[in-house]
């Protein structure tokens, strides 16, 4: 039984993440899109002109509600003073993790596309923007619970943190399997929390 259609804009979206997630943003073409959509070329091009275009749309609308989060963390934690580095791993993790515990299918979907995105920005200025956004808004959060590491280390830290947690979300399925964990919601949590401590010992580890 087919999934029912939503808007021609909606589908092509949807289907993009899931092609990106599944073979990487470099190798999924527009011919491709049109054919697993099921729409006309014209269709693609009328909504986003281009390839680039889409690829932006899909990353801004699909990190919007994770930004939305991590505002709302940080403001909680700016109000009740930084709580250390447990607090910022928090920040980095958690606003993507929601994805999967709220829908786990769709969820796991859409780290994977952010995980292909991060690794794929030397070709996707949007993605380096946002990332160089981060470093800006989480340095001196950093440098306050971090007082030993020099801004060098402490962004060349964050930048493997960010990386570390994208991998770690966008495998979370086929670690869960290889370690024999069932896929349940307390499952999905424990996993997610010993992700966010294992990023905060990466961050504040002694050399």
């Amino acid at each position: 039984m087919s999934k029912p259609r939503g808007s021609a804009r909606t589908d092509i979206l949807n289907t993009a993440e899931r092609l990106f997630a599944e073979n990487g943003i470099e190798n999924v073409s527009l011919r491709s899109i049109n054919a697993e959509a099921g729409y006309s070329a014209a269709a693609l091009h009328y909504h986003f002109r281009t390839r680039g275009k889409l690829i932006e749309t899909l990353l801004l609308e699909r990190q919007q509600p994770v930004m939305n989060l991590r505002a709302e963390l940080l403001h909680s934690y700016g109000k009740e003073g930084c709580s250390g580095v447990v607090a910022l791993a928090e920040a980095l993790v958690l606003p993507f993790a929601q994805l999967v515990l709220s829908e786990p299918e769709q969820g796991l979907i859409s780290v994977k596309f952010f995980f292909r995105a991060y690794v794929a920005q030397d070709q996707l200025s949007w993605v380096r923007k946002s990332t160089e956004e981060s470093l800006k808004i989480f340095d001196p959060l950093l440098a306050q619970v971090l007082t030993e590491l020099d801004k060098k280390t402490r962004r060349t830290r964050w930048l493997l943190a960010t990386e570390l947690m994208f991998q770690g979300l966008a495998n979370m399925d086929t670690i869960m399997k290889t370690t024999v964990q069932a896929e349940s919601r307390k499952n999905r949590e424990r996993y997610i929390e010993t992700l966010i401590n294992f990023v905060a010992g990466g961050l504040q580890y002694s050399a």
